[in-house]
């Protein structure tokens, strides 16, 4: 015999069953033949699963689509407040690509697939650590470069010309000491300003 144990609740002198639980343990929300440990089934375009402290909530939420690629998971973290607020901090997509601060990520690189965008009106990063003396860090700037840190401190960038820049800022023909590898095709190294290769 496959019993269960069912919850129903009245809506307007409509009795419906919100709730199953299996013989096998399965709990099935909305779905009366939950093949999982815990099955949710018309979960909306929103909020699904809410884990709340005094109103600090963070949440799970979905987004369904019929494309195969445009369906996602997203995850929404408390902004401590506890009025419930929270903002969306990440998203998984159906295409396998991951967007932090957006739920859109894409790529602007023709044939990639698979991406991970990070998205911030600041300085969007990644770090990479392996021991606190040992820190890196690679950001993207307001003035359109690639920067590239070593313990909080720029060691080089890739301007919005295509110029590489290390120990510099600024491209500047060699005005200045640091390695200048120009997008045109022109290299400088200097120690200082009066020692050009």
């Amino acid at each position: 015999i496959d019993s269960y144990m069912a919850f129903s609740t009245n809506n307007a002198e409509s009795v419906g069953e919100r709730m199953r639980i299996t013989s096998a343990g399965n709990v099935g929300i909305g779905e009366s033949s939950p093949d999982t440990l815990l099955h949710i089934s018309g979960a909306p375009d929103s909020k699904v699963i809410t884990m709340d402290q005094s109103g600090r909530a963070s949440a799970i939420g979905t987004y369904y689509s019929s494309g195969a690629t445009d369906s996602r998971i997203d995850f929404y973290v408390s902004d401590g407040n506890t009025n419930g607020s929270s903002n969306k901090r990440m998203s998984i997509t159906g295409g396998g690509n991951v967007g932090v601060g957006t739920s859109s990520p894409s790529s602007d690189v023709s044939g990639t697939t698979t991406v991970l965008h990070i998205a911030n009106g600041n300085l969007p990063s990644l770090r990479l650590d392996h021991t606190a003396a040992n820190s890196y860090e690679i950001y993207s700037g307001g003035s359109g470069e690639l920067a590239f840190a070593k313990d909080g401190t720029e060691r080089m960038r890739i301007d919005s010309s295509g110029n590489l820049l290390v120990g510099k800022t600024s491209a500047d023909d060699g005005a200045v000491a640091g390695i200048e590898a120009q997008a045109g095709g022109s290299l400088y190294i200097a120690k200082n300003a009066t020692n050009l290769h």
